[in-house]
């Protein structure tokens, strides 16, 4: 009985500090490259807009959205001290996002996610 008590003490805050830790964490990393994506299709929107005036073409659709970027994690929860299973997504614009359920390293002062077990992109 003494066995599982201390395991139980030991355990709890793990799986606590990883579901609270993990969904902060990942939540963070994913709006840092969520901004990325931002930041990049925004410069290759304009790129092509200056082509298309300088060929006397019409604009190719835009990228990005007016409003900017989204991302956000819809649930996560830990299935091991540091793993979580968590549903997210970041939207960039129209026809630029992607999301679904992944798997989330959580290591104390960041995340590292797998690409989608299953989800959608657009």
């Amino acid at each position: 009985m003494r066995a599982r008590y201390k395991i139980a003490v030991w355990l709890i805050p793990l799986y606590i500090i990883t579901w609270v830790g993990g969904y902060y964490g990942h939540s963070a990393t994913l709006k840092r490259e969520t901004e990325i994506r931002y930041e990049n299709a925004k410069k290759a929107d304009l790129e092509y807009a200056a082509l298309a005036a300088k060929e006397g073409a019409k604009p190719l659709r835009p990228q990005v959205s007016k409003n900017g970027p989204i991302s956000k994690v819809e649930w996560c929860v830990p299935v091991l001290p540091g793993i979580l299973i968590a549903d997210s997504y970041y939207v960039v614009g129209p026809l630029y996002g992607r999301g679904g359920v992944k798997i989330v390293v959580y290591y104390g002062f960041g995340s590292w996610a797998s690409e989608p077990i299953w989800g959608w992109i657009t």
